[in-house]
């Protein structure tokens, strides 16, 4: 049994003044586990989905029986000097106001190589901006990358004693930050924050970007059901 959720301000939920804290989230990962009656659960996380899944299992991990961590954020640290720089530059308007060309280079980032099938993501978020909820959607990506600087998780890793598959791309251009950590690889990153985690393994899949699932949908659904159902 798969269930899938869209997190309060984002894709079918509603979108309203939400604090985007990883806190917040994993609060509403926790109350749907709750509503739903689940136990034994296998929590899967991408990206910030990674960290607000971290978070939530630090929150209370007693439902959960394993974690899927797909290019997770979390596993980054960042000084105070840089969550404040970043801070600075990553607005709602920044957000808002981005162009066609900017929303496409941005989206580009998230691949190895795009493949020409997102390209309905592309018109879906160049869309939005006609929606009266818009701003509201804006706020709730700038919150969240807030939320990930200034929630972070690393150095409770340990206490996370669940096993855990991590998984990311080995070309990913996010992860980490360009910017913030020159100096780091994504390897890198993987690495440590794989070595927190007391039960975990890594797979770092070779031409492969942030959007692993899509980069090769074909090895991570292996990694996946291989790890299911040892």
């Amino acid at each position: 049994r798969c269930i899938a959720l869209d997190l309060p301000g984002y894709g079918l939920s509603s979108k309203d003044d939400y604090p985007g804290t990883m806190a917040y989230y994993a609060e509403v990962i926790q109350a749907l586990v709750k509503a739903l009656d689940l136990d034994d659960v296998t929590l899967v996380g991408h990206s910030m989905g990674g960290q607000v899944a971290l978070t939530t299992l630090l929150q209370d991990a007693s439902a959960y029986k394993q974690l899927i961590l797909l290019a997770p954020a979390g596993f980054e640290t960042f000084a105070p000097a840089q969550r404040d720089w970043f801070k600075a530059v990553f607005t709602l308007p920044t957000v808002r106001d981005a162009t066609e060309e900017q929303v496409r280079a941005n989206w580009k980032l998230n691949f190895y190589e795009q493949p020409e099938t997102v390209e309905f993501m592309i018109k879906d978020r160049l869309a939005m901006r006609e929606a009266t909820d818009f701003e509201l959607y804006c706020q709730a990506v700038v919150r969240g990358m807030y939320g990930m600087l200034d929630g972070p998780v690393f150095d409770r890793l340990p206490e996370i004693d669940l096993p855990t598959l991590v998984v990311y791309g080995a070309d990913d251009q996010l992860i980490p930050n360009r910017y913030l950590n020159p100096q780091l690889s994504t390897e890198a990153v993987a690495k440590a924050g794989t070595g927190q985690l007391p039960q975990a393994e890594l797979h770092l899949i070779p031409n492969c970007g942030h959007f692993i699932s899509f980069d090769k949908p074909a090895e991570i659904t292996e990694l996946i059901g291989t790890f299911l159902t040892r």
